[in-house]
């Protein structure tokens, strides 16, 4: 959901900086993880069904980080268009409130 007003997008934009947040934080595990299997694959202990394995547990991991990442870029964007919308609408009625209220 990107929110329906201002104060819902607002709380929306929040819980994604929190997403985001945690993202970068999980980022450094993933690299570790990469690093390792990386590691694991140049010792060339492991019979070729294994290797196999391991390679394409990490390459699916950093795929699937990837994409969260790109969803979660696209969806910020969304969220703050959604939000200087709103804010637009919020100044637009409130100026027009003011209009009318000195007109009468």
């Amino acid at each position: 959901s990107i929110g329906y007003d201002l104060n819902t997008t607002q709380i929306q934009i929040n819980k994604q900086e929190q997403l985001e947040d945690e993202i970068k934080f999980r980022c450094s595990r993933i690299e570790k993880l990469a690093t390792q299997a990386e590691y694991l694959i140049g010792t060339k202990r492991f019979n070729q069904n294994e290797m196999s394995r391991l390679l394409s547990k990490i390459s699916l991991m950093q795929t699937k980080f990837s994409e969260l990442k790109d969803s979660a870029s696209s969806f910020r964007s969304l969220l703050e268009d959604n939000y200087t919308s709103q804010q637009y609408f919020t100044d637009s009625n409130e100026a027009e409130s003011w209009i009318r209220d000195k007109m009468v």
